[in-house]
C-alpha cells in the first residue's frame, strides 16, 4: 500500500491482524516472559522541551536548522509539534538523522491547548 503522509483509508490498515499475540505465542512462546536478551546503549540520550508561549517561527526554525546540520549524524529521531505566534496551525518538524522535515499539520484542537513540545533522541 502506498500513501503520501499517511494519507490512507483507515479501514485498510486496521484490523488486518498484522500483530496477532495468539500468533506470536505459537511461534515465540515465551514472547511475553521478562527475561530478554538485551542491551541498552549508555550513550543513547534524548531532550525535551514544552512551553505554554507561543514560538516565534523566525527565531525558532533557524535554531532546529542549525541543530540539525551541526549534530545531525547524532539525532535518531526528533519530532516537534509547535505552536507559532500569529498561527492557529500546529507546525509538526520530524528529522532523522541529517533529514529534516516540517508543515502545518492542522488546527490545534480546543482541547489540547497549544504548548509546543520537542523531543530528540540523539
Amino acid at each position: 500500500m502506498r500513501s503520501t503522509r499517511c494519507d490512507v483509508p483507515l479501514d485498510q490498515v486496521l484490523n488486518r491482524s498484522a500483530f496477532d499475540l495468539d500468533r506470536i505465542l505459537e511461534i515465540e512462546p515465551g514472547f511475553l516472559d521478562g527475561d530478554h536478551d538485551h542491551e541498552h546503549d549508555d550513550h543513547v540520550t534524548s531532550f525535551s522541551l514544552v512551553t505554554e508561549q507561543p514560538l516565534d517561527a523566525r527565531r525558532f526554525l533557524p535554531r532546529v536548522q542549525m541543530i540539525t546540520r551541526r549534530f545531525g549524524t547524532d539525532i535518531l529521531r526528533m519530532k516537534d509539534i509547535l505552536s507559532f505566534k500569529d498561527d492557529d496551525d500546529r507546525f509538526v518538524i520530524q528529522a532523522v538523522h541529517m533529514l529534516l522535515e516540517g508543515d502545518h499539520q492542522r488546527p490545534w484542537k480546543a482541547v489540547q491547548g497549544c504548548a509546543s513540545k520537542e523531543r530528540t533522541l540523539a
